[in-house]
C-alpha cells in the first residue's frame, strides 16, 4: 500500500473490524462467476483479525496478527505501535519497550508509541529521557492532553518544576484529574527548599482543590518557612474549619492562635468546635503538645492555663518550664504531678535530672537507680542517663552506662560521640578512640572525633592521615581551636610557614584553642622575622588559661 498505515485511527473497535470483514466477504459473494473476487489486503485483514482478537481477550492471538502486521508493513509505526500495546497489556513490559521504541524509530510524532515509551522510562527512573521521547508529538497542534500531564510528571521527577507546572496548565479540561502533580511539585520544591517554585505549585494545586489535606499541610510548612504568617493562618484555618477536619487539625489551629497571642480567636475557636462534638479540652492539650514540638514553651503554658485539671496541666506546664529554664518552678510541678498519680519513664528521668540539679541529690539519685534498666531501651534515654551521672560528677559511671547501653544494641551517633568525649574528659583513651572509630564507621564523624583521632594518628607517626582528619574537622566545624592549632603546629614542623601561621591566627580567635596556639604563633612568627608580632603571642600566651568548650549535648538532645 502507499498509504502509511500510521495514518490510520489509532483503535480500531471489534465492531468496525467485523463489518469491514463481512462487507468485504459479502461483495465477494454478489459478484457473478465471471468475477473472481477481490482479495482483502494482508495488511487489512491482519490489522482486522488482531483487533477482533483483542476485544474478545486473546492477547496472545491478537500479539501474533499484531506481529504479522508489522511484518507485512515493515514501515509502519503504528502497526508496531500496536504490538507493543498488546504485549504492555500481556504483562510483556521488556518487549513493548522494545517494539514502541521501534515505532518511534519510523515515526517519533507517534503518540501512542510516545506515551507507552515515556511510561516505562518513568518507571525505569528515567525522566530525563521520558522528556525527550514525549516532546516531538507534543509539537502537533491538538496533542493529546494525557501527553503533556505525562510530561509534566516527568520533569517533576527532574525536579524541572517550572516546566512541570507550564506543561500541567495545557491540559486542558483534564487539568482538575492531574490536580495531585501540582501537589507533588509542591513536596518535591520544599525538599529543594526551592520557595518560588513551591509557591507556584501551591497556587495551582488550591486552584484545583483547595481542601486536599496534602495540600493543605505542605502549604502550612510553606508558609512557616515564609514566615508568611496570614497564609499560615489562612491555611490552617481552611483545614480546621472543613467538614472532615481530625481532631489534631483542629488542635494545629488553635495553637497558631494561641503562638500569635490571640486567646480571643482561640477561645471563639474552642466554642464553635464544642457545637460540633468535639471536646475543647483535649484540643487544647494537643495543641499545648505540638507547641512544646516547636519550642514554643511559653505559648505551652498560656494554652493550659485555662484548664482546671493539673492532671493534664501539670505535665505540659513542668515541661515548658524545663525547656525554659525555670527548673525549680518546673521540679515543684513534677513534685504535685507525683501526689496525683504515678510518673512516666520521660517525666522520671526528668525528675531525676531536676533533683540532682535543683533539688535533693540523694532523691536524684534513688529515682535515675529505680529508672536504670528502663533508659536502657533507646538511644535518647542512655544519653539522658548519661548526663545525669555526668551531673553527678561521676563521669566514669557515664561511661560505664553508655558502654552497656552499646552492648544492648542501642546505638546511636550521638552515643558515640558523647562516649568518645566523656572517656577524653575522664583520660580511657582506649574507649575514647573506640566510640569514636565506631562513629567514623557510622560516616557520622563530627570536628572532635576527627580532632581525637588525628591527634591518634600523630602519635603513631601516621603524618597524612592526621592532616586530612585535621582539615575535614576544621571544614565540619571551622571555630574548633585545638583542630586549628594542631594543623597549624604539623605546618610548621613541615616548613610550610605561612600556612601555618594562617591557621595559628585562626585558633587564637577560637574559644577553646588554650595557650599552646598562642606559643606556636610566636614560635611561626619568630621563624618568619616577625618579632613584634611574636611577642605579642607569646605574652597573650603566659596569660591565657584553658577554657574547656561547651559539650554541645543536652538532656533534651535527639539522636
Amino acid at each position: 500500500m502507499n498509504q502509511p498505515m500510521n495514518r490510520i485511527p489509532w483503535t480500531l473497535g471489534a465492531t468496525l473490524a467485523l463489518t469491514l470483514l463481512v462487507s468485504g466477504t459479502g461483495s465477494a459473494a454478489a459478484a457473478g462467476p465471471s468475477q473472481e473476487p477481490r482479495p482483502l489486503p494482508r495488511n487489512i485483514e491482519c490489522l482486522l483479525r488482531s483487533a477482533l482478537a483483542r476485544e474478545s481477550g486473546e492477547l496472545e492471538t491478537a500479539g501474533l496478527w499484531a506481529e504479522a502486521l508489522s511484518t507485512a508493513d515493515t514501515l509502519s509505526s503504528y502497526a508496531a505501535s500496536r504490538y507493543a500495546q498488546i504485549l504492555e497489556s500481556a504483562g510483556d513490559d521488556a518487549g513493548a519497550f522494545t517494539w514502541g521504541e521501534r515505532a518511534l524509530s519510523r515515526d517519533s510524532l507517534n503518540q501512542d508509541a510516545a506515551q507507552l515509551v515515556g511510561r516505562m522510562r518513568l518507571r525505569a527512573g528515567e525522566p530525563s529521557m521520558a522528556v525527550k521521547v514525549l516532546t516531538p508529538p507534543l509539537r502537533l497542534l491538538g496533542a493529546r492532553p494525557e501527553l503533556y500531564a505525562l510530561r509534566a510528571l516527568a520533569h517533576e521527577l527532574a525536579r524541572n518544576y517550572e516546566a512541570s507546572l507550564a506543561d500541567l496548565k495545557r491540559t486542558g479540561a483534564l487539568l482538575p484529574d492531574f490536580g495531585w502533580i501540582a501537589t507533588g511539585v509542591l513536596s518535591m520544591a520544599l525538599e529543594d527548599d526551592r520557595p518560588e517554585e513551591a509557591s507556584d505549585a501551591l497556587r495551582l494545586a488550591l486552584d484545583l482543590n483547595p481542601e486536599d489535606p496534602r495540600t493543605l499541610g505542605l502549604g502550612i510548612q510553606l508558609a512557616k518557612r515564609l514566615g508568611d504568617a496570614v497564609l499560615e493562618e489562612k491555611l490552617l484555618r481552611r483545614r480546621a474549619e472543613a467538614q472532615d477536619a481530625l481532631p489534631e487539625q483542629m488542635a494545629a489551629y488553635v495553637a497558631y492562635l494561641v503562638r500569635e497571642g490571640n486567646p480571643r480567636g482561640a477561645e471563639a475557636f474552642l466554642v464553635r468546635i464544642q457545637k460540633r462534638g468535639f471536646d475543647p479540652r483535649d484540643a487544647r492539650i494537643e495543641a499545648a503538645g505540638s507547641l512544646l514540638c516547636e519550642g514554643e514553651f511559653r505559648a505551652a503554658i498560656e494554652a493550659v492555663k485555662p484548664l482546671g485539671d493539673p492532671r493534664a496541666a501539670l505535665p505540659i506546664r513542668a515541661r515548658a518550664l524545663v525547656g525554659i529554664g525555670s527548673e525549680k518552678q518546673a521540679l515543684r510541678c513534677y513534685r504535685s504531678l507525683l501526689k496525683l498519680r504515678v510518673l512516666t519513664q520521660e517525666e522520671s528521668l526528668m525528675v531525676a535530672w531536676l533533683e540532682i540539679r535543683v533539688g535533693d541529690r540523694k532523691r536524684g539519685v534513688q529515682t535515675l537507680e529505680q529508672i536504670r534498666e528502663g533508659l536502657l531501651s533507646s538511644p535518647r534515654r542512655v544519653l539522658a542517663g548519661a548526663l545525669c551521672y555526668v551531673a553527678l560528677r561521676h563521669p566514669e559511671e557515664a561511661v560505664s552506662f553508655m558502654r552497656e547501653g552499646v552492648s544492648r544494641g542501642v546505638e546511636s551517633p550521638m552515643i558515640y560521640a558523647e562516649l568518645g568525649q566523656t572517656a577524653v574528659s575522664i583520660g580511657d583513651t582506649l574507649v575514647a578512640e573506640w566510640a569514636f572509630q565506631k562513629l567514623v564507621s557510622m560516616g557520622r564523624e563530627n570536628s572532635e572525633c576527627l580532632y581525637f583521632l588525628a591527634a591518634s594518628d600523630l602519635n603513631r607517626g601516621v603524618v597524612d592521615r592526621a592532616i586530612q582528619r585535621l582539615e575535614k574537622a576544621v571544614e565540619l566545624n571551622p571555630r574548633n581551636g585545638r583542630a586549628l592549632s594542631l594543623l597549624g603546629s604539623i605546618r610548621y614542623n613541615l616548613g610550610q610557614l605561612e600556612l601555618a601561621r594562617d591557621l595559628l591566627v585562626r585558633a587564637v580567635r577560637c574559644r577553646d584553642a588554650g595557650p599552646e596556639a598562642e606559643l606556636w604563633l610566636g614560635r611561626v612568627c619568630r621563624a618568619l622575622r616577625l618579632d613584634s608580632e611574636a611577642r605579642e603571642a607569646e605574652s597573650r600566651g603566659r596569660g591565657k588559661r584553658f577554657r574547656p568548650g561547651p559539650s554541645g549535648l543536652t538532656l533534651n538532645s535527639k539522636p
